[in-house]
C-alpha cells in the first residue's frame, strides 16, 4: 500500500514512529491525559511505552496484540494469517533430526526468566532492567481494564435519551462542583514489598519503607552531648 500523508482534522490525534525510531505526536496538547468520562488517551499511553521500551511493558502489548489479532479485532484475514504463522513457527521449532537411529529435537529458543530478586528480566543472557514489579504490572492493567469500563458505561449512557433527559433535569440550577482528577478507576495500594521500587532499596531503606507503610515511627539516634541538670529543693524548706 503506497504510503499516504494523514490529514488530521479537529480534534484528532496521532503517533508517527520515524524509520530512526523516534516518535512524534500531535493533537495531544489541548487534551487531558484522562477526560471527564476517565478515558486515558491512548496516544499519550503508547508514547510512553514506545520512549522507556521496558522489556515488560512491551510483553505485555505482545501478547495484547496477539490475543486482540486470535480474537478477531483485526478481521478474519488477519485470525487465519496470524494462525497459520503460529503453526509454521511451532512447526519449525519442533524439526526432528535422525542421525544414527536416534532422534533429537532442536530446542526452541528460551522463553527468559527473572533473576533472583526479581528486579530484571533474563532473556538469551541479556539482562532487562524491570520497573515494576508483576503485582504491579497486574495493578496496571487492573486500572487500564477499569478506565475501559466506565468509557464502555459513559457511551452506553450517552446513547440513551432518557439518561441525557434526566441528567440534563438535575443540571438546571445545580452548581457545578470541581472535584479534581477522575481516580474512581485506581486501585488499592499494594503492599510495600510488592513494588519494585522497594525491591531495588537497600535494607536499611526497606526498613524505612516498612515503618512509614504501617505507621511506625523512626527514632533518630542523638548525635552529640547530653547535659541533664537536676534542681536539689533546700532541705530545710
Amino acid at each position: 500500500m503506497p504510503r499516504e500523508m494523514l490529514k488530521l482534522r479537529k480534534g484528532d490525534s496521532a503517533i508517527m514512529i520515524k524509520a530512526d525510531g523516534s516518535m512524534e505526536v500531535a493533537g495531544v496538547n489541548d487534551k487531558p491525559l484522562i477526560d471527564d468520562n476517565g478515558r486515558l488517551s491512548p496516544i499519550i499511553l503508547f508514547a510512553a511505552a514506545w520512549a522507556k521500551k521496558d522489556q515488560a511493558t512491551m510483553n505485555v502489548l505482545l501478547e495484547n496484540f496477539k490475543a486482540a489479532v486470535r480474537e478477531g479485532y483485526f478481521g478474519q484475514d488477519a485470525k487465519t494469517d496470524f494462525e497459520a504463522m503460529e503453526k509454521g513457527a511451532a512447526s519449525a521449532a519442533t524439526t526432528m533430526q535422525s542421525a544414527s537411529g536416534a532422534t533429537t529435537m532442536e530446542t526452541p529458543k528460551s522463553e527468559g526468566h527473572y533473576n533472583e530478586d526479581k528486579t530484571k528480566w533474563i532473556q538469551d543472557g541479556v539482562e532487562y532492567d524491570l520497573t515494576e514489579t508483576e503485582e504491579e504490572g497486574a495493578k496496571r492493567i487492573k486500572e487500564q481494564e477499569n478506565l475501559l469500563a466506565m468509557k464502555v458505561n459513559a457511551e452506553k449512557q450517552t446513547a440513551d435519551p432518557v439518561f441525557q433527559r434526566q441528567r440534563e433535569k438535575l443540571k438546571q440550577g445545580a452548581t457545578m462542583i470541581d472535584k479534581g482528577p477522575n481516580t474512581r478507576h485506581i486501585e488499592p495500594d499494594l503492599p510495600v514489598e510488592q513494588t519494585m521500587e522497594y525491591r531495588k532499596a537497600t535494607p536499611e531503606e526497606q526498613e524505612k519503607m516498612r515503618n512509614a507503610a504501617s505507621g511506625a515511627v523512626t527514632l533518630e539516634p542523638i548525635v552529640g552531648n547530653v547535659t541533664i541538670e537536676e534542681e536539689i529543693g533546700n532541705e530545710n524548706k
